[in-house]
């Protein structure tokens, strides 16, 4: 993974039809995955929120992809204290593109200046690309909601070393956004069940 840096991560008010265009180019690289068409996300993220932050990431006139991002400073939390926390609450690209998608994304929230970026990664592709993009500045926890695995926590200095499981650190599913955030998501009345894409040829 690397290459120059030049992914741009532009704010979007809403997913329009090249979300729709993307989504459709992309979906059949992943042998299950949530419905992320315009309408999902627009129901997901709405536009008039001022919680969640949108982006497309492209590179030159390419679409990489899109995340959505918080940027939350906590008050006496129980587990983050008074820290600013940048979230990766979601993002989608093509697997080989993970990473410069995640790279953007973490970008936007150093610039904004959290101390610390959290996401929640399942596919192997998207959590290595957290791991090569946060910059040794942060810390970087793999979360994973087993509260039997042990968090690794990478130094400034680039050393590893033994954080408390995960039990200890996020909240029950269902208190916030996945754990991802001590901030309560905003009503979403419409939101329907989840929908699930799956294509049986992807290996």
């Amino acid at each position: 993974m690397g290459g120059p840096r030049d992914e741009q991560a532009k704010v979007v008010r809403g997913f329009s039809g090249w979300a729709d265009d993307f989504w459709n180019a992309c979906k059949t690289s992943y042998a299950m995955i949530a419905v992320r068409d315009s309408e999902t996300l627009n129901i997901l993220y709405p536009a008039g929120s001022n919680t969640f932050l949108c982006y497309k990431v492209t590179r030159g006139s390419t679409v990489l992809g899109w995340s959505v991002l918080l940027d939350t400073q906590m008050r006496d939390h129980k587990h983050f204290g008074n820290l600013r926390v940048g979230s990766i609450v979601d993002c989608f690209a093509l697997p080989e593109q993970a990473f410069g998608v995640v790279r953007a994304a973490t970008q936007v929230l150093e610039a904004r200046g959290v101390d610390l970026i959290l996401s929640n990664q399942s596919y192997a592709a998207w959590g290595a690309a957290l791991q090569s993009a946060l910059s040794c500045a942060q810390l970087y926890f793999p979360m994973l909601f087993r509260s039997s695995r042990k968090i690794v926590a990478v130094t400034p200095a680039g050393e590893a070393f033994p954080a408390p499981t995960i039990s200890d650190l996020v909240m029950p599913l269902g208190s916030a956004m996945l754990g991802r955030t001590a901030t309560p998501p905003e009503p979403r009345s419409r939101l329907p069940a989840a929908k699930l894409f799956c294509c049986n040829g992807v290996k």
